[in-house]
């Protein structure tokens, strides 16, 4: 005789390219404290349990009341045993609400954390690429970890797009679908009767991002903290003590073409 046994599940993670938005199908290592993840076969990490949640994954007719939603701050932490993707840590909040699919707080809309690529990240053809690296000035080439570089391509539609460093204070900026030929910044048709001017080239403004709470000198001892970029970002909108950024030159990029930089930043 067979037993049915059924189950809530309190929540699903996708993780995803921070440069195309795609679902990362290829397994993580992904770690919650106290949760029990289980990767389905869409790529999806189900939250089958969760420490102080039992209650809230057998009861089917009314939520309970304790804890209340959204109430039970976690950290995630994952890497990508291929090290196409860089390592990272994320906040989770349970239990979920019991709401639609498709409602931002719903057990059933997985919770959609982005992942920055790696030096060693495959990258499409037409991808405007930079590879900078972040480092303190003086004689000695030493890189900053963990620092979050905001990139700003000057492309009609086109959004900030974001990196960090890893270990060796490397970072790959990715602008994907960038078209080969663009129209030249002030360029035009007028006067001679001549066609419009065109390049292959557009600029990018650079930030620099510096958490003292993250960043750490290459050569620094282990262990070095995993960062979470969205913290990152969160604090220095605040303009939270211990966040600094600094402006780097502007890079001009191109389409299929990779650029190569170095930023010096002083630390600390």
């Amino acid at each position: 005789m067979n037993e049915l046994v059924e189950r809530r599940v309190l929540g699903a993670i996708e993780f995803v390219s921070a440069v195309t938005g795609a679902r990362i199908l290829e397994p993580l290592k992904v770690d919650i404290d106290g949760v029990t993840p289980a990767r389905n076969g869409r790529g999806l990490y189900v939250l089958r349990q969760a420490r102080g949640l039992e209650q809230h994954t057998t009861s089917f007719q009314e939520a309970p009341d304790s804890p209340p939603e959204a109430t039970v701050l976690l950290e995630l932490k994952v890497e990508d045993p291929q090290r196409h993707f860089l390592p990272r840590v994320a906040e989770v909040r349970l239990p979920r609400s019991r709401a639609a699919a498709g409602d931002p707080g719903a057990a059933l809309t997985p919770i959609t954390i982005k992942l920055f690529p790696a030096a060693a990240a495959p990258t499409g053809a037409n991808w405007a690429l930079l590879r900078a690296r972040v480092r303190i000035p003086g004689t000695e080439d030493i890189g900053l970890v963990n620092a979050l570089l905001r990139v700003a391509p000057q492309l009609p539609g086109a959004n900030p797009v974001l990196a960090m460093t890893d270990a060796r204070g490397e970072a790959l900026v990715a602008v994907p679908g960038v078209p080969p030929v663009l129209p030249a910044a002030g360029g035009g048709g007028g006067g001679g009767g001549g066609g419009a001017v065109l390049t292959s080239d557009f600029p990018a403004a650079i930030e620099v991002v510096l958490d003292e709470e993250v960043v750490r000198l290459a050569n620094a001892t282990p262990p070095v903290p995993r960062p979470n970029p969205d913290t990152i970002e969160t604090r220095l909108a605040s303009s939270e003590s211990g966040v600094s950024s600094v402006n780097a030159p502007a890079a001009n990029l191109s389409a299929g073409k990779t650029v190569r930089m170095v930023i010096e930043a002083a630390w600390p």
